[in-house]
């Protein structure tokens, strides 16, 4: 069984690339899904969540909490990466 590294490495960054953007998109919305469970009776809407979100932090404030999951985003590119290649 043989590894090419530069595959790997090309696996590797494309993987968590993706699932980062992917994060980044959908973080916005999850926080005002969290918001919205944790404390209900604070807005009437998702979309008064949103604005108040956006008032009180402004655009970067929709994604506070957001570089932990970036992060270990690479975690989750890597093992199924490393699965296939045990697996081939």
């Amino acid at each position: 069984m043989t590894f090419d590294i530069n595959v790997i490495k090309r696996e590797f960054v494309a993987g968590g690339t993706a699932g980062a953007i992917g994060i980044f998109v959908g973080f916005p919305m999850d926080l005002v899904k969290t918001q919205l469970q944790t404390f209900p009776d604070r807005f009437p809407s998702a979309w008064s969540c949103l604005k108040h979100q956006y008032q009180e932090g402004g655009f970067l404030g929709l994604f506070r909490g957001c570089i932990p999951p970036i992060l270990s985003q690479g975690n989750h590119a890597l093992l199924p990466l490393l699965i296939a290649i045990v697996l081939a």
